[in-house]
């Protein structure tokens, strides 16, 4: 079975049994003899993606997550939710597509769709809202996450006198962008916060 040479093999072996306990202990039959994953067009193929997505989702929250200890003493914060930007309509679709065996479309914006999700663990508790949103020239970052703070009326007052701070109002709510052109995320501090104005939590 290794006749063709260790370099390549032992890669694509461990590939194939990481994902194997995540297809249920499943794989095709071209999976099973070709032993490449990467090129399936069946369900191993979307459920290596399923892994992939998840994996950059954890990415932004972490990233937006250090950007926030940078600037704030909120290292507790909580993230209630998430967005991935995309940066193609290919990508978008299936992202879209992806999240949906994920969990179900709870809100539909006009950039995108918001879906509630199973929990997903990441670094600031499990997140429970991720969004899409379509290519934007706007946004050539990564993505978003919006953490939750203890006294949102106290953290306005003290972040507001930073430049890299803004406030955004919409009436109905209002949020704290962050930035930093050396992280590829942005961060966010609503109020209230989207999972609370969804009923998520009490």
């Amino acid at each position: 079975m290794h006749h063709s040479g260790p370099s390549v093999k032992p890669k694509r072996f461990i590939k194939k049994q990481e994902i194997l306990p995540k297809t249920g202990g499943f794989l095709c039959l071209f999976c099973i003899i070709g032993d490449d994953i990467i090129n399936c067009v069946f369900m191993c193929r979307k459920n290596m993606k399923l892994e992939e997505l998840k994996a950059l989702v954890q990415d932004i929250v972490s990233k937006a997550a250090e950007l926030k200890n940078i600037y704030t003493d909120e290292k507790q914060a909580l993230v209630n939710y998430a967005c991935i930007f995309c940066h193609s309509e290919e990508e978008y679709n299936e992202l879209v597509s992806l999240v949906g065996t994920m969990g179900e479309v709870i809100k539909d914006t006009h950039n995108g769709p918001l879906f509630h999700i199973e929990d997903l663990g990441t670094v600031s508790g499990k997140l429970k809202l991720l969004k899409i949103r379509m290519p934007d020239s706007t946004r050539p970052e990564r993505g978003d996450a919006d953490f939750t703070v203890s006294n949102y009326k106290l953290f306005k007052e003290k972040s507001l006198s930073q430049p890299q701070f803004k406030l955004i109002d919409r009436g109905y709510m209002e949020m704290i962008e962050l930035m930093d052109p050396r992280f590829d995320v942005r961060v966010y501090f609503s109020n209230p916060p989207l999972d609370l104005q969804l009923k998520l939590v009490n």
